[in-house]
């Protein structure tokens, strides 16, 4: 492994995880000028924007660093930003005669007046993954890097802003739009003062039609996959939004993203570490189950301590950090963090699947996981408490990450995988 690749991955690594405690170090500013109710029509409005953020280029924007010729690359980058604008417009005219319905079924009608901005935050994260991709192509990881902290940065001062000004959900929302736009908009002009000429030249509609057919996989296998995954992600937002409110919400939310952030940087960490392991075998032979035990018992001591420490002073930690109004985050936690912890010592199991080639398999776990989590939610939405509602979806995590790591187990076993130099 070379020093200069090693030293390309922290920079991106460090750059996403100064974004990520940007993120974290306000939460304490926003949860004493925000309401839970606030929080909570921002939660949905976010959740709408990741669902269709993820497959806002059917997935062609990951194809952007696979080609060899520069023009086909190109291409790739055009075709998608097509695909991303005649999606956002789609969802502009179901925003427009569409919205009262959406936010009824939600059960927010503060949700409305956002809805239109919507396809606007959609498309301004589509184009941002496309530039981070055709970027880390071109090898800019500074830049790369040097962006996601921008963002986070904006986002954050004009969210504590708004809500210093008493802007209420106004704040909340507005500020992820204004960041995301300002990010976004500096990268395009960026790139386009550098690489207009190659994006003018590269543009045919018969070539761009070759493009899309070369790398049908993408739409065809990746997006599906990728959709069901971020609809499970964001199912609880909108199942416990329609049984249990706005305020619940918000509680929710901020109490997931507070474990959330240790679970999502290091399992980043682990996945970098795990793919380099795997492609700095030149020659020889990986024994994939010993390093896939060595890292699950690994990353199980590491957040053992902590998962414990929540489970039984959730509730106090977050009075403490948050405000009083924020007890009750924590008693939402004290459960989630079970399910988390599991999640957490997963991260090898699913890099395993990639390398093994089991990505059919990932889409059949996904789906019936995505189907469990509905039954627990609606079955807890609708006969019981929120807090037993949410022990409830904890359960389906844990039984499925559980199952994850133990079939990874039994599929490793005695097999190694070879790669020639």
């Amino acid at each position: 492994m070379s020093n200069k690749f090693i030293r390309n991955v922290s920079v991106v690594m460090s750059g996403t995880a100064i974004a990520q405690v940007i993120a974290m170090i306000i939460v304490p500013i926003l949860s004493r000028i925000y309401q839970p109710e606030q929080l909570g029509v921002f939660s949905l409005y976010l959740s709408i924007v990741t669902i269709f953020s993820v497959v806002s280029a059917f997935r062609y924007e990951i194809a952007i660093v696979l080609p060899k010729e520069e023009d086909e690359a190109t291409r790739i980058s055009i075709l998608s930003c097509i695909i991303i604008g005649l999606l956002s417009l789609t969802l502009a005219f179901v925003s427009l005669f569409f919205g009262d319905s959406i936010t009824a079924m939600l059960g927010s009608p503060e949700l409305k007046p956002w809805l239109i901005w919507v396809p606007v935050s959609v498309c301004a994260t589509g184009l941002y993954q496309v530039l981070n991709n055709w970027s880390t192509r071109q090898k800019q990881y500074k830049r790369m890097s040097m962006s996601l902290v921008g963002r986070s940065s904006s986002i954050a001062t004009t969210q504590i802003a708004a809500g210093a000004a008493g802007l209420a959900s106004s704040g909340l929302i507005g500020g992820q739009i204004a960041g995301q736009l300002i990010a976004t908009v500096l990268w395009i002009v960026r790139t386009w003062r550098e690489s207009s000429n190659l994006f003018i030249k590269s543009f045919s509609i018969e070539k761009l039609k070759q493009t899309a057919r070369k790398y049908s996989e993408f739409p065809f296998y990746s997006t599906p996959q990728t959709l069901v995954n971020s609809l499970s992600q964001n199912l609880p937002i909108f199942m416990l939004s329609y049984f249990y409110g706005s305020a619940v919400i918000g509680l929710y939310s901020l109490g997931l993203r507070l474990i959330q952030f240790p679970v999502t940087l290091v399992a980043q960490s682990v996945r970098q570490v795990l793919l380099q392991r795997i492609s700095e075998a030149k020659q020889g032979e990986i024994d994939m189950r010993q390093m896939f035990i060595k890292f699950t018992i690994t990353l199980a001591l590491i957040a053992l301590l902590p998962s414990l420490f929540i489970i039984f002073f959730g509730p106090q930690l977050f009075k403490i950090v948050l405000g009083a109004q924020w007890m009750e985050a924590g008693v939402y936690a004290s459960w989630m963090v079970i399910w988390m912890f599991l999640s957490f010592i997963s991260a090898p199991a699913l890099v395993l699947m990639t390398v093994f080639g089991l990505q059919r398999r990932l889409l059949i776990y996904e789906t019936l996981l995505l189907a469990a989590r509905f039954g627990a939610l609606f079955v807890g939405g609708t006969y019981f408490s929120v807090v037993k509602c949410i022990a409830m979806f904890t359960l389906v995590g844990v039984v499925f990450n559980v199952y994850l790591i133990a079939s990874m187990l039994k599929g490793s076993k005695e097999r190694v995988k070879k790669y020639g130099g």
